[in-house]
């Protein structure tokens, strides 16, 4: 009986320490969205290149799938061949599961930096030229009739 009676105050002392840093942890992403939102609106403006999150994220990626998938697949197989020695033949769908998750991550890693090389910035490419002059602001002998 004590038990139950302590439930409801514990519950309410409880809410507040999972609910406020909820809450901040939102509104910090909604601020960190909202301020590269402005930066890559001024760039676009003033015609500046877009600022890139770099190679990492992508290299991530690829990494879970090409090595994630096949270790994870011949963990649970390993996992399920301990419980039931009766199934020999259990090997052979993480080997072919393992063998798509490494050709996948592989041709995903070739796409994403073939794409990441091919891109062009005024850090890496001499000849980028920015047009930064508002084309109206010239005085063309046409416009005067």
């Amino acid at each position: 009986m004590r038990e139950e009676v302590l439930m409801i105050p514990l519950a309410a002392i409880m809410l507040p320490l999972v609910l406020v840093p909820t809450i901040m942890v939102l509104k910090f992403r909604a601020n960190k969205r909202e301020f590269e939102h402005k930066e890559r609106m001024k760039a676009l403006e003033t015609g500046r290149a877009l600022p890139q999150y770099g190679a990492w994220p992508a290299a991530f990626v690829c990494s879970s799938i090409g090595a994630g998938v096949p270790a994870a697949a011949f963990f649970f197989t390993w996992l399920s061949s301990i419980s039931s020695a009766k199934y020999e033949d259990m090997w052979a769908a993480p080997t072919f599961v393992g063998l798509a998750g490494v050709i996948a991550g592989t041709s995903l890693a070739f796409r994403l930096f073939a794409r990441e090389q091919g891109q062009s910035s005024p850090e890496t490419d001499p000849n980028h030229k920015v047009f930064y002059a508002d084309p109206d602001a010239f005085d063309v002998v046409g416009r005067r009739g």
